[in-house]
């Protein structure tokens, strides 16, 4: 599994590629396209989605299996970096934006700690 994320606000989820990259331009991808620039990107731990930090202050989850884009945090500037970890059975994100903040989350709802 491959993703990427771009400047211009797009994102790519390459499911699979072959070991000896034959067939490159026939892969099926899934793409989503966001308001402007993203700024970090990370896989969730425990669903098939990817988070992202995004320039317009938020942080939005991409559920690959709907294909759904979903805002699920803010900061009061863009959100620099993200990660995702489980921590004794729970999983918690840890953002990162330009208003000088750390932000802890879980998916039990998802609440800001």
């Amino acid at each position: 599994m491959l993703a990427a994320a771009t400047w211009s606000g797009d994102l790519i989820f390459w499911p699979s590629i072959p070991v000896d990259y034959t067939g490159l331009q026939n892969l099926q991808v899934q793409q989503q396209k966001t308001p402007g620039p993203i700024l970090g990107l990370c896989w969730q731990e425990d669903a098939p989605a990817l988070l992202i930090a995004h320039s317009d202050n938020s942080i939005m989850k991409w559920d690959l299996q709907s294909n759904q884009l979903s805002v699920i945090g803010k900061h009061d500037g863009p959100v620099k970096d993200i990660a995702s970890f489980t921590n004794q059975g729970t999983s918690i994100v840890v953002s990162a934006g330009w208003d000088a903040k750390v932000k802890f989350w879980t998916w039990q709802g998802p609440t800001q700690l």
